[in-house]
C-alpha cells in the first residue's frame, strides 16, 4: 500500500510541476496573463521578479509600442475671464479647467480650439483675446511668444505645459 502511496503523491507531484510551468494557468487568469504580457502576470519590462526556467516570456507588442510612441494630446490649464465690454477690465466670472489639445496643432489656432473643447460657439472663440502665463510671470499675448506660423502646440509648450496657464478673455 505504501508503495501505491507513494506513486500517487509522485503522479499528484509531476502535475503539479506540469500546472506551475503551464503559462496558460486557470481559466480565470488567463486574460490577466495575456493582458499583462508575460506567463506570470509581470507586465513591466525589467521587473525583477522570480523567472520560471524553461518558460519564454512573451512581450506583447501593444506593450512595447506604447513604451515607445508619446501621447498626441497636451493638457492645457485654461482660464477663461468674461467681461462685459472691451474698455471695462472689471472680470465679471473666471471659468476654469484643463483642456487637451493636439500636439500637431498650430499654436495660433490655440485659443479657438481650446475655447470650442470647453463648449463656447465659434463666434465666441473667434472674438476671443489670448494670453499666455508662464509660472508666475506676466501673461504675454500669444503672439508675442512666436510668429512662426507652421509653429505647433508641442514646439511651444512640450517642455513647460505643467506651468502653463492659457488666460482667454471673451468680451460680451
Amino acid at each position: 500500500m505504501d508503495h501505491l502511496n507513494e506513486a500517487t503523491q509522485g503522479k499528484e507531484h509531476s502535475e503539479m510541476s506540469n500546472n506551475v510551468s503551464d503559462p496558460k494557468g486557470p481559466p480565470a487568469k488567463i486574460a490577466r496573463l495575456e493582458q499583462n504580457g508575460s506567463p506570470l502576470g509581470r507586465g513591466r519590462l525589467g521587473s525583477t521578479g522570480a523567472k520560471m526556467q524553461g518558460v519564454p516570456l512573451k512581450h506583447s507588442g501593444h506593450l512595447m509600442k506604447t513604451n515607445l510612441r508619446k501621447g498626441t494630446m497636451l493638457p492645457v490649464f485654461c482660464v477663461v475671464e468674461h467681461y462685459e465690454n472691451a474698455i471695462e477690465y472689471d472680470c465679471k466670472e473666471e471659468h476654469a479647467e484643463f483642456v487637451l489639445v493636439r500636439k500637431d496643432m498650430l499654436f495660433n489656432q490655440l485659443i479657438e480650439m481650446a475655447l470650442l473643447s470647453l463648449g463656447y460657439s465659434h463666434s465666441s472663440a473667434a472674438q476671443a483675446k489670448g494670453l499666455i502665463q508662464v509660472g508666475k510671470w506676466n501673461p504675454v499675448p500669444l503672439s508675442y511668444v512666436t510668429d512662426a506660423p507652421d509653429a505647433t502646440v508641442a514646439d511651444m509648450l512640450q517642455d513647460v505645459y505643467h506651468v502653463v496657464t492659457l488666460k482667454i478673455q471673451l468680451h460680451r
